[in-house]
């Protein structure tokens, strides 16, 4: 099945874009929609943009692969060192990263590796 060209064209090219004027403030995103086939493979990463990457602030850090089946091979590396192998002076090992499995409405399943940083460190910069 393929993705809904409607479904794809309602949403491609949207431009968000959200301010405080109290606080003097803004983020904005544009979002592009690929069509692609249901049992394609794709990558994601996910982590804090760089305005929101600062000592104090918190963030969720996912990798993830979309593919048609569970994929148990799938990993992480932070600093060429797997996730699941940090050491203990690591500031990474406060995300407490989980491999999870999801099942998606469309039938491909995705493999995420993620964890929660609740607040950066001056440790966290540039690792």
């Amino acid at each position: 099945a393929v993705v809904s060209t409607q479904s794809t064209g309602q949403h491609d090219r949207t431009y968000l874009y959200c301010r405080s004027g109290r606080y003097n403030n803004s983020a904005s995103l544009y979002i592009r929609i690929e069509n692609r086939q249901v049992n394609e493979t794709h990558m994601t990463i996910r982590g804090p943009r760089p305005s929101q990457a600062y000592v104090g602030a918190g963030s969720s850090v996912t990798c993830a692969i979309n593919a048609p089946y569970e994929d148990d091979t799938f990993t992480m590396w932070i600093n060429n060192v797997n996730y699941a192998n940090l050491n203990s002076t690591s500031p990474w090992l406060a995300a407490n990263f989980n491999k999870t499995y999801y099942q998606e409405w469309n039938g491909t399943v995705t493999t995420a590796i993620e964890g929660f940083i609740d607040n950066f460190k001056k440790q966290h910069d540039r690792t």
